[in-house]
């Protein structure tokens, strides 16, 4: 049963296609009233290849930073505009997100969708100026990359290294439990 159960997990994990990495750059700019951003990314896995152009007001307002650790918009029903394309399949009409695993779906114009795709993507390599003299008042770029930062890496690494260590502890006092009985 047991190899039943591992042959389908297996099996299962390789039917599923993995994200397709976008890599690009962009731009914003925040003041006390707007908060606009653009950007493009592009990526292909060997059989898929999408684009993304888009330019729209950000979600959130943030007197920090201006920019967080994603985006996600929609040209169906905000102030974003913007062209994307999977594969030979391109629309204005579209929805993304980055800023790690996404999906990019486009959209007919009654808005059903007609393409969507895994993505992963991260903001990294931000710059900032402050223009106006204000802090609110900021300006910058940054750049969008398929892999996350050295930190995240880092991270992940210390977690597996965590649970290979107290997987081996725990091997090592069952079998001492077994050897004194």
């Amino acid at each position: 049963m047991k190899k039943l159960i591992l042959g389908l997990g297996l099996f299962s994990s390789a039917c599923i296609a993995a994200p397709v990495g976008l890599t690009g750059s962009g731009m914003f700019s925040c003041d006390i009233i707007d908060q606009v951003y653009g950007f493009s990314a592009q990526g292909s896995d060997g059989t898929n290849t999408v684009s993304i152009f888009v330019g729209g007001l950000l979600g959130q307002q943030s007197f920090t930073s201006c920019i967080g650790t994603s985006l996600s918009g929609s040209t169906l029903f905000s102030a974003t505009m913007g062209q994307a394309s999977i594969n030979d399949i391109s629309s204005p009409r579209f929805s993304f997100s980055i800023g790690g695993p996404g999906t990019l779906t486009l959209f007919d114009v009654s808005q059903r969708p007609i393409a969507s795709i895994s993505t992963v993507g991260y903001i990294g390599n931000v710059t900032y100026t402050t223009f106006n003299q204000s802090p609110r008042d900021i300006a910058g770029r940054f750049a969008v990359v398929a892999t996350p930062e050295p930190a995240t890496w880092t991270l992940c690494a210390a977690g597996l290294g965590t649970v290979f260590l107290r997987r081996r502890r725990r091997t090592h006092r069952s079998e001492a439990l077994r050897g004194g009985v």
